[in-house]
């Protein structure tokens, strides 16, 4: 199994609880096909942002998903957010 496919599956063990972002801004998600729904915003993140943040892991603060991947995903502080979370994280 690949890092990805671990990845999804925490994020569908934890949808519907408590996550922040590193601002302190708290949200929470579900997880429909492929993609992350938050349910404070009207944003839905394909698997595939999540995906290609896992190519630049460890990250160190939101901005890494803005400087450091090909293009700039939609939602940078959530995916943050999530993947950098112990619930999910696999670092």
């Amino acid at each position: 199994m690949n890092r990805i496919d671990v990845v999804w599956q925490r994020i569908k063990e934890h949808e519907g609880e408590q996550f922040y972002t590193i601002t302190g801004k708290a949200f929470n998600y579900s997880v429909k096909g492929d993609y992350v729904e938050l349910h404070n915003t009207n944003q839905s993140l394909p698997k595939s942002y999540f995906s290609e943040a896992l190519t630049i892991a460890p990250l160190q603060k939101p901005s890494d998903l803005k400087y450091k991947l090909p293009r700039e995903p939609r939602g940078t502080s959530y995916i943050f957010a999530i993947l950098t979370d112990k619930r999910i994280s696999t670092d």
